[in-house]
């Protein structure tokens, strides 16, 4: 069994960029695990954010202005 495990990493992880992506995701999910608390609100402001633009430009299509932007035409 443990011989099957051997062989099956040194088939997926022989070569060097799927051990670069391997450490790039577990560094990102440490960071998100471990400081979660401090960049839940960074990411539900840019969640936010993009939300509202849309919700900007949809409303600029009905025919509303946004302040401080003359209209076109």
């Amino acid at each position: 069994m443990l011989e099957m495990l051997i062989q099956w990493y040194r088939r997926r992880f022989s070569d060097p960029e799927a051990i670069a992506l391997l450490v790039i995701l577990l560094a990102g999910f440490g960071i998100m695990f471990f400081f979660s608390g401090l960049l839940a609100p960074l990411l539900v402001a840019i969640v936010l954010a993009y939300l509202l633009g849309v919700a900007t430009v949809r409303l600029e299509r009905v025919g509303c202005l946004v302040p401080g932007r003359r209209r076109s035409f």
